[in-house]
């Protein structure tokens, strides 16, 4: 018998059909019209596979060798195209040569049994960090590592497009997940204002422009007010002291030689310049007033007015011949650095490692009181140089063809002698690249300071809940995957010289991203 069909029958269940429609629809409008900033709750994580499924210490340690082909460990993630690159690190399209070579090389950890580090799945990443928001704070090797994650995870979402907001100085936002990643440019963290040379009562000013005025226990507002937005903070600064081949001495407590005194309005006068406490300096003065800094062979006559406070440089050009930062960018000898606190210069006057062991106790105290205890805390360690040869000033290179050995690498070095008018060079077959010679503090190595600012870091970062990220001893390695004269700007090299300090990308910050992926999801694992 053929079912018949009532519509009165059929009107009244209909009812909350249609408002169960109409919610639904309502609700979809509103959606559309304010969309959520972030996902309620994230995705659970455990699923997703971590490096060796160790601590991401067993990481750190290791070795390099040549990917032999196996898996997708050669290919980069992504090409010259990314929308995230900076223009001297675009290595590709900067035409570098080896650049195969450089991204053929694989980080064997010591806690893999003989594995190559596991790579970041950018997939996954995303997807389990979906609804949140990372951000990295500090100089520009953590720049260096935020485009290199930017890149990397773009492969994922397609869609992401550049993003600056709350100050960010460059970021991206990944729609498809709901994903924020920015970079906070604060070279120091403390905040530094320019003072020019007009508020010192100096008579002869030679070259100095004026100073940099940092506040050690004032957070630079670049990132004072970003410390409650972001799920992930990775910080880092420290590549901002003296290089490593200099001497010691600086105008203004750069380095050694220090401005003293107070007076009103600027804080800072001249009253007496003193010598620092640091080996290759010896302060000579005589049993009256004025004396001298004696810097390996270079004096700074100093004649010195007890009563009017009012101290006269006769060359002050000689004190600046022997300083040297590690670009021209940051803080040279006519721009140096001084440290105050409360608002008054420090006395005695700080050098620039004790300055910036003072800036990282009063920042990651800040850190620890305004940081949320739920957000994931980085800190990542220091990204060491390689300039061989001489400063970054003085034709230093690094235009090596593989990574250095940990015990020695066999390696042509030529060395060129003027004497009189006669030119000659000095090839030397047996030249030791090795290591420790490099980055030892005990051996003197010539780009030592990454340790030594390592170990002042980890110092200030004890008994607090901040991670330690150590990249320093993998990337010690890796001589040969700097910019170096490939920076994608006519004349570039004859200006600032190579770029030993950076990275191509795609290349070795790629494995810095593999590790600190590893780090965040098992840090909201636990």
């Amino acid at each position: 018998m053929a079912r018949v069909f009532h519509p009165t029958t059929k009107l009244i269940p209909s009812i909350p059909v249609l408002l169960t429609l109409a919610t639904l629809i309502l609700f979809s409008t509103l959606s559309l019209l304010f969309p959520a900033s972030r996902s309620p709750v994230p995705p659970p994580l455990s699923n997703t596979r971590l490096p060796c499924r160790g601590a991401t210490a067993d990481l750190i340690h290791g070795f390099w060798i040549r990917d032999s082909g196996q898996g997708n460990h050669r290919s980069p993630l992504y090409d010259a195209s990314c929308p995230f690159h900076r223009n001297a690190w675009n290595c590709l399209r900067n035409g570098r040569d080896n650049m195969d070579a450089i991204n053929s090389w694989v980080w064997i950890p010591q806690g893999c049994d003989g594995l190559p580090l596991s790579r970041i799945d950018p997939a996954a990443f995303v997807s389990a960090m979906r609804g949140r928001r990372i951000g990295f704070v500090g100089d520009s090797l953590n720049e260096n590592f935020i485009v290199a994650l930017l890149c990397t995870l773009r492969s994922a979402d397609p869609g992401a497009r550049k993003w600056k907001r709350k100050g960010a100085w460059r970021g991206g936002y990944f729609p498809k997940f709901d994903l924020t990643v920015a970079y906070h440019r604060s070279v120091l963290l403390a905040k530094y204002t320019w003072q020019p040379v007009e508020q010192f009562d100096l008579p002869n000013k030679n070259r100095l422009k004026g100073f940099y005025k940092v506040d050690v226990d004032i957070p630079a507002d670049d990132w004072a007010n970003i410390t409650k937005f972001y799920d992930v903070l990775v910080f880092n600064t420290g590549h901002w002291r003296c290089g490593a081949q200099s001497q010691v001495c600086d105008w203004s407590g750069g380095c050694g030689m220090e401005v003293a005194g107070r007076t009103n309005g600027t804080g800072l006068k001249s009253k007496e310049i003193r010598g620092g406490e640091h080996k290759n300096c010896v302060w000579k003065r005589p049993a009256g007033v004025g004396g001298s800094m004696d810097c390996n062979g270079a004096v700074a006559e100093l004649h010195g007015d007890v009563e009017t406070g009012v101290t006269k440089v006769d060359d002050l050009s000689s004190a600046a011949r022997v300083t040297g930062w590690w670009g021209p960018d940051k803080f040279p000898v006519e721009t140096p650095l001084v440290f105050y606190k409360d608002g008054n210069p420090i006395f005695p006057s700080l050098g620039i490692l004790d300055g910036l062991e003072v800036v990282l106790q009063h920042m990651i105290s800040y850190i620890n009181k305004q940081v949320p205890k739920k957000t994931i805390k980085i800190w990542r360690s220091q990204s060491p140089r390689h300039f061989y040869g001489g400063e970054w000033n003085q034709n230093g290179s690094c235009l090596l063809n593989e990574p250095l050995k940990l015990e020695e690498a066999i390696h042509p070095c030529i060395s060129f002698e003027i004497a009189s008018s006669n030119f000659w060079s000095r090839l030397v077959t047996n030249c030791l690249l090795q290591l420790d010679s490099w980055f030892d503090i005990r051996n003197g190595g010539i780009n030592k300071e990454a340790r030594e600012v390592n170990l002042r870091i980890e110092r200030a970062l004890a008994d607090t809940d901040i991670k330690f990220l150590d990249l320093t001893h993998l990337s010690e390695f890796r001589a040969d995957a700097h910019p170096a004269i490939w920076l994608g700007k006519k004349d570039a090299v004859a200006i600032w010289g190579q770029d030993c300090m950076h990275w191509c990308l795609p290349g070795l910050p790629d494995t810095w991203v593999d590790i600190l992926s590893a780090l965040i999801l098992q840090s909201f694992e636990a």
